[in-house]
């Protein structure tokens, strides 16, 4: 089953693409950016770990903004905005403790 993609407003007017999947311990996946897309990487960029993932976590995540199908007009990756991403998302999947995964440094 592909996971159904939803959107999230930052406080600045930015709309981040985020998918949610799976049932158990919460659980943040932060891609590197610019190098992420969230339908693009449940089918192939990371078919491999999302699955198992999902199979014993709630997991989420998402599309830095400029990349993939977020608002592609925005590329703010300071540190304050980047944070304002992910407690955007993780507050619109309703994420109170939670885990936080990376790969290639992407936190």
């Amino acid at each position: 089953m592909e996971p159904r993609i939803q959107y999230a407003k930052t406080s600045d007017g930015v709309n981040i693409a985020y998918c949610v999947e799976g049932q158990g311990t919460d659980l943040l996946f932060v891609s590197p950016p610019p190098f992420c897309h969230v339908k693009l990487d449940w089918e192939s960029f990371f078919s491999h770990i999302f699955p198992p993932l999902a199979a014993s976590n709630r997991l989420l995540w998402f599309d830095w903004p400029g990349t993939g199908l977020s608002d592609r007009d925005s590329f703010d990756f300071s540190m304050p905005a980047m944070t304002r991403v992910m407690e955007t998302i993780v507050a619109r999947a309703a994420f109170d403790n939670f885990a936080i995964a990376s790969v290639l440094g992407g936190v």
